[in-house]
């Protein structure tokens, strides 16, 4: 095995913990043999750090475990020498040193899926370390022996039966953990990806912009006589053209990327699962603006997506709108349910709503009745027009805002169900 530093910062780790671990312990039939949750510890561990030496590591812990214990004891036992400590706990380096060649020969990192030879292999090993350690107490003290061994044997059982179902238990709790921190880091990865698919569909009406400029800049060239003139406009078209292949590589370039993320994907979601992790990116948004608002997600008619992308950036722009239009507490519901096969969701907030003369313009490029109160510039407005663009263009589908002053104002998407799929 190469020596790392993380190698061997584990097997410090392991060490340190179960030579602490041993003085948490029982003593069945005797005051001077004891049997301590270090048994339970140092098995689970050397299965967690399945990169550290088993046997190194058990010689680091018999080697230093008498010297603590003793120097434990030394501080709390008034009438004991270091010494006699010292040699009181001795006979466990038999027990460790044991314990990590029987775990090496029963090889029982490689059976901890096979749940009767994994006990059996944990009793054996356990069991088997008592019984040294009490030949070695035997040469030297007089106690029952047979007993002995045979509570070391019960014991080594039960300590067995323990590891197995305390590994489980933190093996779940890990893989919990994993899972969520996989499926928030997905979630995450989802938004992000979702505004890149949107800002795709803009690059790529920016093309056909600048194609139809293009045009009519060649056709300028053609209709000029002055050669000066003429030249001047024939760089203004080559200009262009180049700057649309740059925009055609950049948009060529983020496609064949989002390809490749959305193979390693399920392209499958439901509405639930996509409400869900807008739910999640919005509870994070709404942690760093100082409101009071409490949103509610409904989803009265759950089905599967596919083109499910600039549905999330859509939606999370509407709720962001709303949420910037709240003052300083409200409320923002968000439906979504299925009408004569079209997908329809409805972000509606209570925040101060929008004038009437206001409603034909709201998704006009460049509208905006937002502004910063400490900067004191307008907002872009582009938002809502992006959205409308996303909806009308992109999915061929409608976008309307209904709005009382101080009452309510509620944005609808209707979406062929046959676009989504």
């Amino acid at each position: 095995m190469p020596w790392k530093r993380k190698n061997i910062e584990n097997i410090f780790i392991v060490c340190v913990i179960t030579i602490f671990m041993g003085q948490i312990y029982m003593s069945p039939f005797s005051s001077w043999f004891r049997f301590s949750i270090a048994g339970v510890v140092l098995p689970i561990a050397l299965l967690f750090f399945s990169d550290i030496p088993i046997l190194i590591t058990c010689m680091v812990i018999g080697f230093f475990i008498p010297f603590f214990r003793a120097f434990v004891e030394f501080l709390n036992v008034s009438n004991i020498s270091y010494i006699d400590a010292f040699y009181k706990y001795f006979p466990t380096i038999g027990y460790y040193v044991m314990y990590g060649l029987l775990f090496i020969a029963l090889d029982i990192r490689n059976k901890k899926n096979k749940f009767s030879i994994f006990i059996l292999s944990l009793w054996i090993c356990d069991s088997t370390s008592n019984i040294l350690e009490l030949s070695i107490r035997n040469i030297w003290w007089d106690f029952p022996f047979k007993v002995a061994i045979f509570q070391a044997i019960l014991v080594g059982f039960i300590r067995a039966f323990v590891v197995y179902l305390f590994y489980n238990f933190v093996l779940y709790v890990k893989n919990r953990y994993d899972k969520d921190k996989k499926d928030k880091e997905y979630k995450e990865s989802l938004i992000f990806v979702s505004k890149l698919k949107t800002e795709v569909f803009f690059l790529k009406k920016s093309i056909d912009d600048i194609e139809h400029t293009m045009e009519k800049s060649y056709l300028l060239y053609d209709e000029l006589k002055d050669a000066e003139l003429k030249n001047y406009a024939l760089e203004i078209s080559r200009n262009i053209h180049e700057i649309k292949k740059d925009y055609f590589r950049v948009v060529t370039g983020i496609e064949s990327t989002l390809e490749t993320e959305m193979e390693e994907r399920n392209f499958t979601m439901t509405l639930f699962d996509v409400l869900k992790i807008i739910e999640d990116s919005t509870k994070k948004f709404l942690n760093s603006v100082d409101k009071d608002i409490y949103i509610k997600f409904d989803v009265k008619k759950n089905i599967k997506l596919i083109n499910y992308l600039p549905l999330i950036s859509l939606i999370n722009n509407l709720i962001i709108n709303s949420i910037e239009a709240i003052d300083k507490n409200g409320v923002i519901t968000i439906e979504g349910t299925t009408e004569n096969k079209n997908l329809v969701i409805t972000v509606t907030d209570n925040g101060p709503g929008i004038e009437k003369e206001d409603l034909k313009l709201i998704f006009q490029p460049g509208f905006s009745t937002k502004y910063d109160l400490i900067s004191g510039k307008m907002s872009t407005g582009i938002g809502l027009s992006h959205v409308k663009n996303l909806v009308d263009e992109y999915y061929e589908g409608e976008l309307y805002c209904d709005s009382i002053q101080n009452v309510f104002t509620s944005f609808t998407i209707k979406i062929p169900v046959t676009n989504l799929i």
